[in-house]
């Protein structure tokens, strides 16, 4: 199999419009738009203003393709894992785990994700473990999700 990801790309925090990497940060939201919100039905969805006022502050990565395409995206924001999101046509060829491991190679000694359970496997083969919190609806997508956290040995 020919590899898919061409680099992973620390995008990094409060991406303005003269950013070399706005490009890089523009294509993250489409994507996150297309993953994650399009297949939201609900009446608040989240619009691109209200999410750069909480993206400004949060620490970002995308996985580009071999001809520069965004096809992953994660971002950390005050330790919690945010909006992580790839491509459906390149889901299953290790671009989530490429991107989580990225942030475990941050130095940043704990954070948390707030994981759909049908992910919970996923992390929890990252080295994720249960933090204690019991499972909740996510009001922003109607679904099942289970707080995990990972702390640095």
């Amino acid at each position: 199999m020919a590899q898919v990801i061409k680099s992973v790309v620390r995008i990094g925090k409060g991406i303005e419009h003269n950013n070399p990497n706005w490009r890089l940060y523009c294509g993250s939201m489409s994507l996150r738009k297309e993953v994650l919100w399009d297949s939201v039905q609900k009446p608040n969805k989240p619009t691109f203003s209200n999410f750069y006022k909480m993206d400004k502050n949060a620490l970002h990565f995308v996985a580009l393709s071999q001809n520069d395409e965004v096809i992953g995206t994660v971002s950390l924001h005050d330790n919690l894992i945010r909006q992580v999101a790839v491509k459906p046509t390149f889901k299953n060829n290790g671009i989530a785990t490429n991107l989580i491991n990225e942030l475990i190679d941050e130095n940043i000694e704990y954070f948390t994700v707030n994981s759909l359970c049908e992910s919970v496997d996923f992390y929890k083969k990252l080295g994720f473990v249960d933090s204690g919190v019991e499972k909740y609806i996510s009001p922003n997508c109607g679904k099942e999700v289970l707080s995990l956290s990972y702390t640095k040995n």
